[in-house]
């Protein structure tokens, strides 16, 4: 999260977080600094703004981020089971309303199988690793056991989660802890933006520069497109095109899945 007199940058991970605190931080002379925190309660004082990218290349990207063994995801599911307690156990014990969500993550850390997480992440360019991933990422059974608090919510069973930590982001966190476990489909997911939604404006990754520049022309009014456009990308990969990754089913799968944000975006593959 970066404030600002007038804003409230989001940081949604994986959507250019660390690039956006680069550019504010020179430009607008703020030490922005990026975490992935959730507004508590509404700022009406202030324009609330996202990150957002293409789905399926968001899951691309986190994907391939794990194969670089970083990431908590890639933490959790790869590490021994007893290791990967330690997780949600720190989170119940930092917030006691979690206590159903530990349940749920030690029940279904039983038949966790590290192994064939750490072989999912095994090659960065082999797309048969990736579609075993999302898959597992995106089926019951194997979608419980990522340690997020995706995987012991309802809307696991029929939601992405890009668009679980999408919708967690987009509401304060006292309408968040309220419809959290009401939310089972992408409707769901759709109407629960429509009425609690905090953002107004989105920086998207494929249009960054633009985007950027608008957000930063109504603080900084003399600010070109070029001053935004002249800054290097940060944490760019050189990795394959995202449709490189993806077969008919896994396509189809998060286009189901996180239609909440395709839709609202614009967003295809």
């Amino acid at each position: 999260m970066i404030v600002t007199d007038s804003s409230i940058f989001i940081h949604l991970q994986k959507t250019g977080g660390t690039h956006v605190a680069k550019v504010l931080s020179e430009l607008l002379d703020i030490d922005a600094s990026v975490s992935h925190d959730q507004l508590r309660k509404p700022d009406p004082t202030r324009e609330i703004i996202m990150g957002i990218r293409n789905p399926w290349d968001w899951y691309v990207s986190l994907w391939a981020y794990g194969c670089q063994s970083k990431g908590r995801l890639f933490g959790y599911t790869t590490s021994p089971k007893l290791a990967a307690a330690r997780l949600p156990l720190g989170a119940s014990l930092k917030n006691p309303s979690r206590w159903r969500d530990l349940s749920i993550h030690l029940r279904n850390l039983i038949n966790k199988d590290d192994g064939f997480w750490r072989d999912c992440y095994a090659n960065s360019e082999d797309p048969e690793c990736f579609r075993a991933w999302i898959k597992a990422i995106m089926t019951e059974h194997t979608s419980r056991q990522t340690g997020e608090e995706y995987s012991a919510l309802a809307l696991n069973e029929s939601c992405g989660l890009m668009t679980s930590r999408f919708l967690k982001l987009s509401l304060p966190l006292s309408n968040w802890n309220t419809v959290r476990n009401s939310i089972k489909t992408p409707s769901d997911a759709k109407q629960v933006i429509a009425k609690y939604g905090l953002v107004s404006r989105y920086i998207r990754t494929e249009h960054m520069s633009e985007d950027l520049h608008k957000w930063i022309q109504t603080v900084r009014p003399e600010t070109s497109f070029d001053d935004v456009d002249s800054f290097a990308r940060t944490n760019t990969s050189d990795r394959r095109d995202a449709k490189f990754y993806f077969d008919d089913a896994t396509m189809a799968m998060v286009g189901t899945r996180d239609a909440v944000i395709t839709q609202m975006h614009g967003y295809s593959l």
